[in-house]
């Protein structure tokens, strides 16, 4: 599934769900969504963040099997999965109905085959991807600049996104993104970066 069907998922959501990604833009996309369907002062009780270069499996499901406190559902999002994979087996097949629990992995297991899992969809495009974020923000941008982005940027959709955010500042009053307001800007962010390299050398 891609983000927007996991979004529609949560009406009634799956006790785990795994996060299949290694763009960090979709890692925190995710991540603030999970954190958004715990109210804010339900947090503290309801809404845990672990990660595995240093958590505890033990912690993990024990938090997992804890009826939330107030609200609903509890929620628990656990970077760095891939370690624990083995560890989680029994849980996984048994899950708490009360917890959602999203584990963000380099790798599905076979053996997860059936778990929802959230990846970049496979027809992604990050060129139509950056043309319709400008038009979700109302600003038309032609292809010739989208191009001209991905490749200055990369297909990094963070840094994408970022670049994008530049854009929507610099052309506020037009709402038009060109080619040349993509060279101005990203060229000249990217002479500063060497310059500021030079100068740290």
């Amino acid at each position: 599934m891609n983000f927007s069907d996991f979004q529609k998922s949560i009406e009634s959501p799956n006790p785990v769900y795994l996060l299949v990604t290694d763009q960090n833009y979709l890692k925190q996309k995710v991540y603030e969504y999970c954190q958004s369907q715990v109210k804010e002062e339900e947090r503290v009780f309801n809404w845990t963040v672990l990660d595995f270069e240093k958590g505890s499996v033990s912690e993990l499901i024990n938090t997992a099997q804890t009826l939330p406190w107030v609200g609903l559902r509890r929620w628990i999002y656990v970077k760095n999965a891939d370690s624990i994979k083995k560890q989680l087996d029994e849980y996984v097949a048994n899950p708490s109905p009360s917890t959602v629990l999203v584990l963000e992995l380099k790798q599905q297991p076979a053996k997860w085959a059936k778990i929802p899992t959230i990846k970049l969809s496979s027809k992604s495009n990050p060129i139509r991807w950056v043309v319709g974020k400008a038009k979700k923000e109302g600003f038309l941008m032609d292809r010739m600049g989208a191009e001209t982005l991905v490749e200055l940027v990369g297909e990094n959709y963070q840094q994408l996104e970022a670049e994008l955010e530049k854009q929507f500042l610099w052309n506020w009053d037009t709402k038009q993104i060109s080619l040349d307001s993509v060279l101005l800007m990203t060229l000249h962010a990217r002479e500063q970066d060497v310059f500021s390299l030079i100068n740290a050398m």
